[in-house]
């Protein structure tokens, strides 16, 4: 029977290699391959550092450079932002294992990531090929459903397939439009799409209603919540800023948008510096979270003037 068990396993371990050279095989340098270079970053940027903690929001919204020429050349900015799809919790987990003493973090996640909790598998995946360690920020009662994922479809080949194929898919495409790997600065920022014209069409919908609503915040923030202890016993400092919104979802969404910023700013204790705010349609390049031009470095300044204040630098 031993040696029966043995060969089984050594063939599962033989089909799982095939599987993993066919994924690297088949997979482009994507945008979630910049995991690992924002992970290398996140290591090795010298102290102090304000550390952005978010979705695409961020990773298109900043500009780092004038972020730290606004805070006196006193802060490194560290852009973690990428995909919202790996879920709030995996966002934190991330950020933690960088945190050092010192350390400003801000945290600007996208509302849907926090009234609806959850993963994308195949944002996972990719995510995972570009760097298998990321699996330690997998939360763990997610991580049944990802494995369940990969048995059930072999989604990772499935998605390799895909995208080395198609790469259609605004976010995950190989090399499609502005979403490229190549496509980020020394500070993590996404920059290519910065200077295009606007392709976002303003839909309005409603997210999200009782009683999902209240289920999420409340999970999202004793999530924050944990976070923040965990960051202070590391002698570093959490402070939240609301991301831009597209005017149209904002006005549809804005009794879910107060009643957010009502349970977190009563649950979470550290500073808000800024209040929850909407832009006009075409400051957003293809989604509703996705700034473009000027809209880029007006929300950098806003930004700068919050942690100035918070940080007590001269003005």
């Amino acid at each position: 029977m031993s040696r029966y068990l043995r060969r089984v396993g050594l063939f599962v371990l033989l089909q799982a290699s095939i599987l993993a050279i066919l994924i690297v095989l088949l997979t482009p340098a994507t945008y979630q391959s910049e995991i690992a270079a924002k992970s290398h970053l996140l290591a090795t940027a010298p102290p102090p550092r304000v550390i952005l903690v978010g979705g695409s929001n961020l990773s298109m919204g900043i500009d780092s450079p004038l972020l730290q020429e606004a805070l006196g050349g006193r802060y490194t900015p560290v852009n973690m932002g990428l995909n919202a799809g790996l879920g709030l919790e995996f966002e934190l987990n991330q950020a933690l294992d960088g945190v050092r003493p010192g350390d400003v973090v801000v945290v600007s996640p996208e509302y849907e990531t926090l009234w609806i909790p959850k993963m994308e598998y195949p944002s996972l995946w990719l995510t995972l090929i570009a760097q298998p360690s990321a699996w330690a920020h997998v939360p763990a009662d997610r991580r049944i459903g990802a494995l369940a994922s990969f048995v059930s479809d072999n989604e990772p080949l499935a998605v390799a397939h895909f995208y080395a194929t198609d790469g259609s898919y605004f976010l995950l495409g190989g090399g499609q439009g502005p979403y490229v790997k190549g496509g980020f600065n020394e500070f993590g920022d996404l920059t290519t799409a910065w200077n295009l014209p606007s392709q976002y069409v303003n839909a309005p919908v409603k997210v999200v209603g009782e009683p999902w609503l209240s289920v999420g915040l409340s999970e999202s923030a004793d999530t924050l919540r944990r976070f923040v202890s965990q960051c202070n016993a590391k002698g570093a400092s959490v402070v939240y800023s609301y991301p831009p919104w597209a005017e149209g979802l904002f006005q549809m969404n804005q009794a879910s948008v107060e009643r957010t910023a009502q349970v977190l700013e009563s649950k979470l204790p550290i500073s808000f510096l800024n209040d929850p705010n909407s832009l006009a349609p075409g400051n957003f390049y293809n989604t509703p979270y996705h700034l473009r031009g000027e809209a880029v470095q007006a929300r950098t300044r806003d930004l700068a003037l919050g942690l100035r204040s918070y940080l007590g630098l001269e003005t």
